[in-house]
């Protein structure tokens, strides 16, 4: 399922679906947005069960700096593994 539209509920599903929408491969130096446009937040596991990130990490997103970025993608695929779903690629 794709995010092509921003999330209706409550809870966001996703804080980066309009960037994820237009550019599929970021500028050069820049890292990649693990959202799968598969947003499903999961109240019970406190994370989005498509690209495994916390609402906390996907609001962050946005104005992180790469490393942050790329420490949020360590921790996001870990926690997919962990779910037995593979990890988060960016």
């Amino acid at each position: 399922m794709r995010c092509p539209a921003p999330p209706t509920g409550s809870i966001p599903c996703c804080g980066d679906w309009r960037a994820t929408r237009r550019v599929a491969e970021p500028p050069d130096g820049e890292v990649a947005s693990p959202c799968r446009r598969s947003c499903r937040y999961r109240p019970d596991l406190g994370l989005c069960d498509g690209c495994g990130r916390t609402l906390a990490e996907i609001e962050a997103w946005p104005t992180a700096d790469a490393a942050a970025r790329r420490a949020i993608i360590g921790l996001a695929a870990a926690r997919l593994s962990a779910l037995g779903r593979g990890g988060a690629e960016g």
